[in-house]
């Protein structure tokens, strides 16, 4: 399932008893939040804060807590066609060659078979259409002058390459040879480390700063607190006028919220009567609600994510907050926020107050950098 499939279930997980309203109390509660971080992140066009040290969850599934949704880094840069991104965690030379030699061996059973396919027919529609596959399939080789490979698929550039102890992978529109497409991309490239915040125009990813954007960015990553690893945040902003913002409480009806949250079974609103909540995040209002969630029982403990010492269960947040409509491109962003508790990971319980306390904080905390997109 893409990640763009995957915000759109999310966005439209939570169940129709997530009705309206807050409690005067509980919008006191929201108001008085202040944004106290010991650390500031940069992601897409905003930073946000956290109570701590923190690691990006990469990997596209769930593993040891990381993943409780895929990635999503889609770039539109001056000179090249939109492309989608992926960062993985540290790596080295060796897990590039790993990765090179894992996929062309695969590749290279694609194109036997086919081989087989074609020596063993004589009829010349599947013979054209055997011969036409095999023309395209190709293998994975080193790009000169970078630690990166490279092989063409579907007549576009499919490019991994090692920059600063992180393997960058996308899909490029040839500019020649190998390595002239990649210095192409890698042009708008500048590596960053955790926690630094540029100054100037661009857009955060892990570890780097992409600039000269033709149209605005759509950044969704998950973050792990590393003191609180039982806690994983996400943030996904995307150009409210490319893709125009949703009535909240429409995305909100209707439907059912197991999908939201990471193999779930039951999500319960932890305000029964008034579940949807007011909330702002950067001086835009949307809504959210804190749930109650019963997680399936996994029979492999190496990736378990349900929280056995609490009958399964856990905590969670899910808020949309729609952009403004009308404006011009990077104006502004339509925005998912969502806070899981993984239970299983914590080094000390929580309770509903004080992950109420800790969500509320980080949401208060968002805010677009100034000076980050800057139009074309």
């Amino acid at each position: 399932m893409t990640a763009l499939r995957q915000v759109r279930r999310a966005a439209c997980g939570v169940a129709a008893v997530l009705l309206a309203g807050l409690s005067p109390g509980t919008q006191a509660a929201v108001s008085s939040v202040r944004p106290a971080a010991a650390v500031t992140e940069c992601l897409g066009y905003y930073t946000v804060g956290l109570p701590g040290e923190f690691e990006y969850a990469l990997m596209d599934n769930f593993s040891q807590g990381l993943g409780a949704w895929s990635s999503e880094i889609r770039l539109n840069l001056r000179g090249l066609e939109p492309q989608q991104l992926s960062v993985s965690q540290s790596s080295g030379v060796a897990e590039l060659e790993g990765q090179m030699e894992a996929m062309n061996r695969e590749r290279k059973k694609e194109m036997d078979e086919l081989r087989s396919n074609l020596s063993e027919t004589d009829r010349p529609l599947l013979r054209k259409t055997y011969a036409d596959q095999l023309a395209g399939l190709h293998l994975f080789s080193p790009v000169a002058g970078h630690n990166a490979i490279s092989r063409i698929e579907n007549d576009r550039l499919a490019v991994r390459a090692l920059v600063n102890g992180h393997i960058l992978s996308t899909e490029l529109k040839s500019q020649g040879a190998p390595e002239q497409t990649l210095d192409g991309f890698l042009s708008h490239y500048k590596p960053r480390a955790l926690g630094e915040v540029p100054s100037g125009p661009g857009v955060c990813v892990p570890f780097g700063l992409f600039s000269g954007e033709q149209q605005p960015a759509t950044v969704g990553l998950n973050i792990r607190l590393k003191d609180q690893p039982d806690i994983v945040v996400f943030l996904l902003a995307r150009d409210a006028a490319k893709d125009a913002p949703d009535d909240p409480r429409k995305l909100f009806d209707g439907l059912t919220p197991v999908s939201t949250f990471f193999g779930s079974k039951k999500v319960i609103p932890l305000h029964r009567i008034k579940p949807l909540q007011p909330i702002k995040i950067d001086g835009n209002e949307g809504l959210g609600s804190f749930v109650r969630v019963t997680r399936t029982a996994v029979l492999d403990q190496s990736r378990a994510f349900n929280n056995a010492a609490e009958n399964d269960q856990d905590w969670g947040y899910f808020a949309y907050i729609p952009g403004l409509v009308g404006g011009k491109p990077g104006d502004s962003f339509n925005l998912v926020f969502k806070v899981e508790r993984f239970g299983r990971f914590a080094k000390r319980p929580m309770s509903e107050s004080e992950f109420r306390e800790l969500t509320l904080r980080i949401a208060a905390s968002i805010k677009r950098r100034p000076g980050a997109w800057v139009g074309n």
